[in-house]
């Protein structure tokens, strides 16, 4: 194959759902136009407006199309995040500048930490490359303040969104959700469902316990269980603060720490800059596999069958037509990246479950 001279050239590995074997080697191709992936195995091609890039917990750079969710690309060059053809899409910028902007955060601290001590400097730095900054700064902040932060943040969606009072559907929601509500026990949280006339099937939780349901979730769910997933997933949301994680994540988490150090009142203020970014709902990878992980223990243990939320999720991709791929499914998919690897996530935890009958039936389990 001749040798484009324009084509931009990256070592780097792919994973794809019909790899069983695992990842693949290849290289990536970049051009003014598009990033491709290219080995012996396949090859995948993604317009540089939908690339999106995240750092991995190692010094890897993760790239992937939300509309193309097979397919994850990795590389561990880091001179690709400086390429020409990136610095010319703004998109692009502005997360490589996310992205040095944390690793530069964790430089500074790794610097301060030379004038204390070796073993001071070492031990920061196994502490804060582990996550526990995060996990940290998460834990500070109190539950009363989180609580208000989801209140003020319904509030201002009252203005844009329709809230519906049908009795059918609350009658409906009401028994699937007090069920529920006994797999998660005791918590800090009082969950509030809001019903909002929406076609999109989807729900949203906001920080302290208040989940937005949309009328379109009950059409495209046609069983309880699945009901029941989709609304697991979002209380776990809750119950394990990744709200609080997205805010702290969005304004910088060794930022944020030196602000919770020097400044007890300044760090609330800057953990809720990144606020209105949770009315999106757009949690990443590792958020939404542990949303899952939880919402599969608090089925089981409401003795509601757990494949619920795959059902609904193999529903969703199935429904979506390439010719529809802009529509409000696709908005759906995206916002809970990435759907095929939550399907095999979650047929994994169904594998290895020890009990897979007994369940509950939910209303006649045959639609909500």
């Amino acid at each position: 194959m001749p040798v484009n001279p324009h084509e931009h050239r990256y070592a780097a590995t792919a994973s794809h759902s019909s790899l069983y074997e695992g990842e693949v080697s290849g290289e990536i191709l970049l051009d003014s136009q598009s990033f491709r992936f290219r080995s012996e195995a396949g090859e995948v091609e993604i317009p540089l407006d939908r690339l999106q890039i995240e750092r991995t917990g190692t010094d890897q750079f993760l790239f992937y199309d939300p509309e193309q969710t097979d397919w994850s690309v990795y590389t561990s060059e880091p001179g690709i995040l400086s390429d020409y053809y990136f610095k010319r899409r703004n998109s692009i910028r502005l997360q490589v500048r996310e992205i040095l902007a944390q690793r530069e955060g964790l430089r500074t601290l790794r610097l301060a930490a030379v004038f204390l001590a070796c073993f001071a400097a070492l031990a920061g730095l196994a502490w804060m490359s582990s996550g526990w900054v995060l996990q940290f700064l998460v834990n500070r902040v109190p539950v009363a303040w989180e609580k208000n932060l989801g209140q003020s943040l319904l509030d201002e969606a009252r203005e844009d969104l329709h809230f519906v009072h049908d009795p059918k559907l609350s009658a409906t929601f009401g028994a699937v959700t007090n069920h529920l509500l006994r797999g998660v026990g005791k918590t800090d949280y009082q969950f509030r469902f809001h019903l909002v006339a929406d076609p999109t099937p989807n729900a949203h939780a906001l920080p302290g316990g208040h989940v937005i349901v949309n009328t379109g979730l009950f059409e495209m769910a046609s069983s309880p269980r699945e009901l029941a997933g989709v609304l697991a997933h979002e209380i776990a949301h809750v119950t394990q603060r990744h709200g609080m994680r997205k805010m702290i994540s969005t304004a910088g988490p060794y930022y944020v720490l030196r602000l919770f150090i020097s400044d007890q009142a300044g760090f609330l203020a800057a953990v809720s800059e990144g606020s209105q970014l949770l009315l999106q709902q757009n949690f990443s990878r590792e958020l939404e596999r542990e949303a899952d992980q939880i919402a599969w223990q608090y089925l089981v243990a409401a003795s509601i069958d757990p494949r619920g939320l795959a059902e609904f999720l193999r529903k969703c991709r199935d429904a979506m037509p390439a010719a529809q791929v802009t529509g409000r499914l696709n908005r759906l998919l995206s916002s809970h990246p990435p759907t095929e690897e939550r399907i095999r996530h979650l047929a994994s935890l169904w594998q290895a479950a020890p009990r897979k009958s007994g369940f509950v039936e939910l209303l006649n389990d045959t639609g909500p």
